[in-house]
């Protein structure tokens, strides 16, 4: 691959990711509780995951995760709930209020993800 196009993807990607951080701003989230908050979703019914699972599947240091938890909880979108099959663990679970957030948030990014990708 040259150079040229290497650099033109880097751009492209450069642009996409800053558009789709406008469209998330929109629903008042940005792209890390983005990340949570639909990998909870995605995780389906009772959409709740241990700590380590959510690490798992979003590629992120133990740090970063708890940081965004801890966000998460304040806003109401997630609850920390005790594991009820290990009493020694938690899950991360979504609220109704995340549930409703994370929903208008996928509408706004399917819509903004097929108008910045048709040609």
């Amino acid at each position: 691959m040259s150079q040229k196009i290497v650099e033109q993807l880097m751009l492209t990607n450069k642009s996409l990711a800053e558009r789709l951080d406008k469209e998330f701003a929109k629903t008042g989230l940005k792209k890390a509780s983005f990340e949570v908050l639909s990998t909870l979703f995605y995780s389906g019914v009772p959409y709740s995951l241990t700590p380590n699972q959510l690490l798992d599947r979003t590629h992120v240091t133990s740090g970063s995760m708890t940081s965004r938890i801890d966000k998460l909880v304040k806003k109401g979108w997630v609850e920390r709930v005790v594991n009820s099959q290990d009493k020694r663990s938690i899950k991360v679970s979504l609220t109704s209020s995340g549930e409703s957030v994370i929903l208008a948030a996928l509408q706004e990014h399917e819509e903004t993800l097929t108008r910045l990708l048709s040609v």
